[in-house]
C-alpha cells in the first residue's frame, strides 16, 4: 500500500475497547483496513489488540470523564496517524468537532456506526 492510500484509510479512535462493544467496534474498524486508536482506562487490557494489527493501531490509556485524557488521546492519535477522523465513545461515534467540543457533548453523540458487509 502506497502513502497516498494509508492517507485515505479512515481515522478512529474508540474508547472503551478492554472488553465489550469498545473491544469489537476497535477490533471491526482494524479489519476494516481503519487505522484505530485503541483506548482503555487499564491500557494493558488492549495490547494484545492492538498487538494484532501493530501498523494500524496504538494503544492508549484514557478516561473519557477527564477532559485533559481526551485532548491528550486525539493529540497522540493526531501524531501518530497524521488526522483523527472520527471518535467512536464505547457505543457513539461522532464527528472530531463534535466530541472534543465538551465533555457533555462526547457523552451525547448518538450511533452511527457503519461496517462493510462480511
Amino acid at each position: 500500500m502506497g502513502p497516498g492510500e494509508e492517507r485515505a484509510r479512515p481515522v478512529w479512535l474508540v474508547t472503551g475497547c478492554s472488553t465489550g462493544i469498545g473491544h469489537e467496534i476497535a477490533r471491526r474498524a482494524l479489519e476494516s483496513g481503519a487505522r484505530v486508536a485503541v483506548t482503555a482506562r487499564d491500557v494493558t487490557r488492549v495490547e494484545p489488540l492492538v498487538e494484532s494489527h501493530p501498523d494500524h493501531s496504538i494503544a492508549l490509556d484514557l478516561d473519557v470523564t477527564r477532559p485533559e485524557q481526551v485532548a491528550a488521546a486525539v493529540a497522540e492519535t493526531e501524531s501518530r496517524f497524521g488526522s483523527c477522523s472520527d471518535a467512536m465513545s464505547t457505543t457513539y461515534r461522532a464527528k472530531l468537532e463534535e466530541a472534543m467540543a465538551s465533555i457533555e457533548a462526547w457523552k451525547g453523540v448518538t450511533l452511527d456506526v457503519d461496517f462493510p458487509e462480511e
